[in-house]
């Protein structure tokens, strides 16, 4: 059974991650930004949002969920319709 991409979304998500790596590449030459730190400091901003979502007492398990495919989704992270229950 093979896989079927009839929407070409596999072979633009690949070009878009190719093309930001490039561009990261130029950007890094011409201004010297450290990318991996920014990254880091990034990922564990939204980690501890993530940790704040978690320890919300007053949520129920679907509450969590929700709020977490928001922040996601704020962050430029698809969650797809996986989550859509309605």
């Amino acid at each position: 059974m093979g896989y079927s991409d009839s929407d070409g979304m596999v072979e633009r998500e690949m070009a878009a991650l190719l093309l930001g790596r490039l561009a990261l590449n130029r950007l890094n030459d011409a201004l010297g930004i450290d990318w991996p730190a920014v990254l880091e400091r990034q990922a564990v901003r939204l980690l501890k949002e993530v940790q704040s979502i978690l320890r919300r007492d007053e949520l129920t398990d679907f509450e969590i969920v929700e709020e977490l495919v928001c922040l996601f989704e704020h962050n430029g992270f698809d969650a797809g319709a996986t989550h859509d229950f309605g």
